[in-house]
């Protein structure tokens, strides 16, 4: 297990079209606003999806 942190800023541009799909770009828009980067949390939830998986299997998700 591990730690990985970042801090909570926009993503640079372009990084969200390369990772969510335009059905959860979406989902996103209609999120409350509030002090998270909803962007940047899913960002980071896939990322870690990817960090365990990867290692295991060798392949792409």
């Amino acid at each position: 297990m591990g730690i990985d942190g970042a801090p909570c800023a926009p993503l640079p541009d372009g990084v969200i079209d390369m990772v969510a799909r335009p059905e959860e770009l979406e989902r996103l828009s209609r999120l409350p606003s509030s002090h998270v980067d909803w962007q940047s949390l899913l960002f980071s939830a896939k990322e870690s999806v990817f960090k365990a998986w990867h290692p295991l299997t060798g392949r792409a998700l």
